[in-house]
């Protein structure tokens, strides 16, 4: 429970039971379920909307299970709010039994799912963005398995209906039904004239299973495994595919966003446009693949020097391998000639959540390609999730 922000006094009260995560805890260490998100909800104990607490076991706000709704039903769900367009993932493997169009201009995913330890039951992930699922009926998909984005609800003329602190509120809507009716939909989910939730017979506070994929996700996994020293580390694997992935693999020399002469996976030959300098001999011709990778594993071997001068912490692979992928694209001397001073000195505070969010501001001024990239590392470094999607 250490790794759950502490609740200030201005929020909501944390009603859910304790007894829930205890149990999840207990669960068996394969990770039989994971959390529906990629990243913490943002109605999260701690977080910027904790007000609308989804773990609440209290009806007490409207993200919550049995919260009333229009005077006519209750809350069929929980709402796991989220900034734009959040990954939406499978929590075990399962099979799609539908997709559809939802609620308020967003569509729904509903998956039979079933554990490696035989628990089987259906998901309705709600409330996605339309444009982003990427499943259909009859699809197998695995844990983890990217289903859509998270979506915003909006009315007839367009317009968001779900607006908190001035910022429109993106979510995901999960519900969950045993499988006492059918584990199929011969009977659907949705029964307008079945009070009080408007839903078939079956249908289950979800609690347990988020609480389950919570700890499996966001905290099982440090427990297990503790910072190590930062001199330990190296660029795993999955990290230098991902920057690669950023990066992208160019054999002739070129000139990249900021004008310099480039090649390979983001090589610099030198600062400044490549028709205005003579190419080393090396390069004049381009490169092959071969050659590509044995110049961008000499830059990591300075890269991760440039990290390691700096920071002076106990970091996760994952953390490490975030401030290497920042490193590549922003120079070997990015830290240690102050361009972050604020990420450094909370990273070197142990101050590493607050620390990741600085990461957010390094965008060149909001350039679209940096705030996707910076997007994806401050995920990497918060959640162990390397996704170079853009």
């Amino acid at each position: 429970m250490k790794d759950v922000p502490e609740i200030r006094r201005s929020d909501a009260l944390w009603h859910m039971h304790p007894v829930v995560f205890l149990d999840a805890l207990n669960q068996q260490s394969k990770n039989e379920i994971i959390f529906p998100l990629t990243v913490k909800p943002e109605n999260d104990p701690g977080k910027k909307w904790s007000y609308r607490n989804w773990r609440d076991v209290n009806r007490g706000n409207a993200a919550a299970y049995g919260r009333s709704r229009d005077r006519r039903r209750l809350h069929a769900g929980r709402d796991l709010y989220t900034n734009e367009y959040e990954s939406v993932v499978a929590i075990c493997d399962g099979k799609i039994l539908r997709t559809s169009p939802f609620y308020n201009g967003t569509n729904e995913v509903s998956v039979l799912h079933t554990t490696k330890d035989e628990r089987k039951f259906i998901v309705r992930y709600g409330e996605l963005d339309p444009s982003s699922i990427v499943v259909r009926p009859g699809d197998d998909v695995k844990q983890g398995q990217h289903l859509g984005n998270t979506g915003r609800l909006i009315n007839d003329n367009g317009q968001p209906t779900v607006i908190l602190d001035q910022t429109v509120v993106f979510m995901l809507h999960f519900e969950l039904y045993t499988g006492q009716v059918a584990y199929n939909l011969s009977v659907a989910l949705t029964n307008q004239n079945n009070p009080p939730f408007l839903r078939r017979d079956d249908l289950s506070d979800p609690i347990d299973i988020l609480a389950e994929g919570y700890v499996s996700t966001f905290l099982k996994n440090r427990e297990q495994n503790g910072r190590v020293e930062i001199n330990e580390l190296h660029t795993s694997e999955s990290g230098k595919e991902f920057i690669k992935a950023w990066e992208s693999l160019r054999l002739a020399s070129y000139n990249d966003s900021e004008g310099f002469c480039t090649i390979g996976y983001g090589h610099l030959i030198d600062k400044k446009r490549c028709e205005n300098i003579v190419l080393p001999i090396e390069f004049q011709s381009g490169i092959d693949r071969e050659k590509a990778i044995s110049l961008f594993e000499d830059d990591l071997i300075a890269i991760e020097g440039g990290v390691k001068r700096s920071v002076t912490v106990e970091l996760y692979q994952y953390e490490f391998d975030a401030l290497v992928s920042l490193l590549f694209n922003c120079g070997e001397f990015f830290l240690s000639i102050g361009k972050a001073p604020n990420l450094l000195n909370l990273l070197n505070s142990k101050e590493y959540e607050r620390a990741a969010y600085e990461l957010l501001d390094i965008t060149n001024e909001g350039d679209s390609g940096l705030i996707k990239r910076r997007k994806a590392e401050n995920n990497m470094f918060l959640n162990n999730v390397y996704d170079a999607t853009h």
